[in-house]
């Protein structure tokens, strides 16, 4: 558990998973600081991840617009290594926020499969990034090997994957490209919801 009310959180780190947040009841909380998280994956095997999330939360709560959570990560370059995972197994794993935008960054590793952003929502528990009010929703993913630069998908349980909410007024921006032959963006069991508008920049990234 980390908390801050004004304050910035940063967490900067480079191993065989750069940053991972894990286990259920792990959560990193703002009301108007800022989050910026950012992984660098040096492994070689498979799933290396440059950020990992997995049955965690990381929110901002204010009104400020201040709260702006940024992640950025890197994979390594085994299978499967993807810049960033959003995976849900034993409690759903959300990013979330009000008015402080949301930016995820993230980049593939360089063998196959290594998604830029990879959100897998599995065992009937959701991966979500979410916006409840008026924070803008930016996915940035470029995908290393034959993977994808934005990727949803399930592992079952009839889990959910989430970008935004019914009350974010926002917009939502998926900007993604790849240089192995797959698809730019590649969404499967998703809802997207929100007033805002929702822009879809394939090749873009």
């Amino acid at each position: 558990l980390i908390t801050t009310s004004t304050g910035a959180i940063t967490l900067n780190g480079t191993g065989i998973t750069g940053v991972a947040i894990a286990d259920n009841g792990t959560t990193i909380t703002v009301v108007d600081g800022a989050v910026s998280i950012t992984g660098t994956s040096n492994g070689a095997g498979a799933t290396h991840v440059g950020v990992g999330l997995s049955d965690a939360t990381v929110s901002s709560s204010g009104s400020a617009g201040t709260g702006t959570i940024a992640i950025t990560g890197t994979g390594g370059s085994g299978a499967g290594d993807h810049g960033i995972l959003i995976n849900a197994s034993l409690e759903d794993s959300t990013v979330s926020s009000v008015t402080g935008d949301i930016t995820l960054t993230g980049t593939g590793g360089t063998a196959a499969s290594s998604h830029g952003i990879l959100l897998d929502a599995t065992s009937g528990f959701n991966g979500a990034v979410v916006s409840t009010g008026s924070a803008d929703i930016t996915l940035i993913g470029t995908a290393g090997g034959a993977g994808v630069g934005i990727q949803t998908q399930n592992g079952g349980g009839g889990a959910v994957n989430v970008i935004g909410d019914a009350t974010m007024t926002g917009n939502i921006t998926l900007r993604a490209s790849t240089t192995g032959g797959a698809d730019s963006i590649s969404l499967a069991n998703l809802t997207i919801d929100g007033t805002g508008a929702v822009i879809m920049e394939p090749g873009a990234a």
